[in-house]
């Protein structure tokens, strides 16, 4: 199937879930991405969402923060050995390295304040700072790091900070910006929505509006909003590495066994990078097959459970997919 047919199909069977969704589908062999969008930005009085309307994009952040400590290793600030008590003072049992908190090995917990809170709360982390997120690292380091993966929220926001004080930056959003951003020319990726822009509007169950995250602390796990435009961009350089000057950074996140920030399986026999996103009030889906030169980028402005995944992978041309 074509990409714009790809990119449309998606993105109605995920709007009849979902309040809007707006896709992304792009090939290494094409100069652009196709961009479709349907539904709306929010239920009650919406605009059809597009190619700029700014989405928050979760979990997606993790794929940034992944990035930011590539970068890092590649300009030798830090290495992936580098323990995180020498970035931040953090006191953790074991010899828990950058590189434990980027593959989800380091054995912490997935949130600071309680799955139940996660699922709960219209905005579990607003009352976390960078010192809470400290605190609450040493307080549930109980396992010895380096044993099987153990997905983090807790551990993403920890590199984050340990990346922003290891680099010198004055924040998560000065770090994005300035080694990311900037080089791959993302204009509507921060920590909020930019002024002036357009934005969707979150919806949780029974599709009641969803009030924004705010995620002060926890910012390097899931707090960047950005558009399908920009992100296609982002994985357009996941396709073309070297293209880009954070080519040598952005191959070291793809890596095997494991990689950086991405998510390993294989469907069809094939090798699928991804990862997916959530938050009160909406649902991502990033991924890529580097066999095939396709890549998918999949936001809806709905908490519904795993529309956004299923959808995505579909676009790859995959299913099912295994843990590798």
């Amino acid at each position: 199937m074509d990409l714009r047919q790809t990119a449309e199909d998606t993105a109605r069977r995920v709007a009849r879930t979902h309040a809007g969704a707006v896709v992304a589908v792009l090939s290494r062999d094409e100069p652009e991405p196709v961009i479709y969008a349907a539904g709306a930005t929010e239920l009650r009085g919406g605009r059809m969402p597009g190619a700029a309307t700014v989405f928050e994009t979760g979990s997606l952040t993790k794929l940034f923060t992944a990035t930011l400590l590539a970068d890092a290793v590649i300009r030798d600030v830090v290495t992936l050995g580098t323990p995180v008590r020498e970035c931040v003072p953090v006191d953790l049992p074991g010899d828990i390295t950058l590189g434990h908190l980027a593959t989800h090995t380091s054995g912490l917990p997935k949130s600071p304040v309680g799955v139940l809170a996660d699922l709960r709360s219209p905005d579990p982390y607003s009352a976390l700072t960078p010192a809470d997120v400290l605190a609450a690292a040493a307080r549930l380091s109980r396992r010895a790091p380096g044993g099987r993966m153990r997905y983090s929220n807790l551990g993403s926001a920890l590199l984050g900070l340990a990346l922003v004080a290891a680099t010198g930056s004055t924040g998560y959003s000065d770090l994005v910006r300035r080694r990311i951003c900037e080089p791959l020319g993302l204009v509507n990726t921060d920590v909020g929505p930019p002024v002036g822009t357009d934005h969707a509007t979150g919806h949780r169950w029974r599709r009641r509006r969803a009030e924004p995250w705010h995620l002060d602390g926890m910012v390097a796990a899931g707090g960047l909003h950005s558009t399908a435009t920009d992100l296609a961009v982002f994985l357009g350089a996941q396709l073309r590495p070297g293209a880009t000057e954070l080519g040598e950074a952005i191959e070291l996140t793809q890596t095997p066994p494991v990689g950086l920030g991405w998510m390993r399986t294989t469907s069809e026999g094939r090798t699928v990078l991804w990862h997916n996103g959530a938050t009160a009030g909406f649902r991502t889906f990033a991924g890529l097959v580097p066999d095939t030169g396709r890549a998918v980028v999949v936001l809806a402005n709905s908490f519904t459970l795993r529309g956004a995944d299923l959808a995505g992978l579909a676009a790859l041309g995959q299913r099912s997919p295994r843990a590798a």
